[in-house]
C-alpha cells in the first residue's frame, strides 16, 4: 500500500505543485480585483475535481499495475482512493490557509474562513470529490482508461454546469441568499437544513451517504477489477 500511494506521490508531485500555485496565483488575482465571492467555492469544488479526474486518467498503467509489483488488486484500488483523498486534503488546508490570509482585508472572507473550520464547511469540502471519486472510480476500473475517461468527464462536466448555474440559481433565489458563489450558498442550504431537520440529523445523514456511497463504490471497484484479465 506504501508503495503505491509513494508511486502517486511521485508520478503527481510535479502536477500537484502546479496546482497549488495555481491556487495561490488565482487567489493573489482576487485580492487585486478585491471581490473575493466565488473563491472558495473554486478551491474546494473545481479543483481537487481536476485533480481526482487527473489521478486517475493520467495514469495510463494503471491497471497493469498488479503485474509489475508485488500487491494486490485491492490493495490498488483502496491505494487509488486514498491517493486521491490525501491530494485533495492537501488542498482544503492550503485553501483555508488561503482563506485566512485574505480574512484579514475582506470580511466574506472572514465569513467564509469561519464556515470551513466548521462540520458544514468540512463536508460540504470533502463532498465533490467524494461524489465524484464514488460515482466515477468504479467505471474506470470497470471498462479501462478509455472508456472509463469519457464517463468520468461526462459526469464531472454534468455535475459542475447543474452545482454552479442551475443549482446556485435556485437556491440563491429560495433562500435569498445574499452572495454569490457555490461556497455561500451551499452554506445557506446547510443551514436551512440544519433548522428544518435538526443538526445532528442532518450531519448525521450527510456523514452516513458519504459513508455509503465510498463504501459502495470501492466494493464495485475491487469486485470489477478482480474479474479482469490482464494477461
Amino acid at each position: 500500500m506504501r508503495s503505491l500511494l509513494l508511486r502517486d506521490f511521485r508520478a503527481y508531485i510535479f502536477f500537484f505543485i502546479g496546482t497549488l500555485i495555481i491556487m495561490v496565483l488565482y487567489s493573489l488575482l482576487v485580492y487585486k480585483v478585491g471581490s473575493p465571492n466565488g473563491l472558495v467555492g473554486f478551491l474546494v469544488v473545481f479543483i481537487p475535481s481536476i485533480v481526482g479526474v487527473v489521478l486517475f486518467v493520467g495514469d495510463n498503467e494503471l491497471l497493469m499495475y498488479t503485474a509489475a509489483m508485488p500487491v494486490s488488486r485491492n490493495q490498488l484500488v483502496l491505494a487509488k482512493y486514498l491517493s486521491t483523498y490525501i491530494f485533495g486534503i492537501v488542498m482544503l488546508i492550503v485553501t483555508v490557509i488561503i482563506t485566512w490570509y485574505l480574512s484579514g482585508t475582506f470580511e466574506n472572507s472572514r465569513i467564509d474562513l469561519m464556515y470551513l473550520i466548521s462540520l458544514k464547511g468540512a463536508l460540504f469540502s470533502i463532498l465533490p470529490i467524494s461524489l465524484l471519486v464514488s460515482v466515477s472510480y468504479p467505471f474506470l476500473f470497470r471498462f479501462g482508461i478509455s472508456t472509463g475517461t469519457r464517463i468520468l468527464m461526462g459526469a464531472f462536466a454534468l455535475v459542475y454546469a447543474i452545482g454552479s448555474m442551475i443549482g446556485e440559481r435556485l437556491i440563491q433565489s429560495w433562500l435569498s441568499v445574499q452572495r454569490g458563489g457555490i461556497f455561500a450558498n451551499a452554506m445557506a442550504l446547510f443551514e436551512h437544513a440544519e433548522k428544518s431537520i435538526g443538526a445532528i440529523t442532518f450531519y448525521s445523514m450527510m456523514i452516513a451517504m458519504i459513508s455509503l456511497l465510498l463504501i459502495g463504490s470501492i466494493t464495485l471497484s475491487i469486485n470489477w477489477i478482480n474479474k479482469k484479465d490482464f494477461n
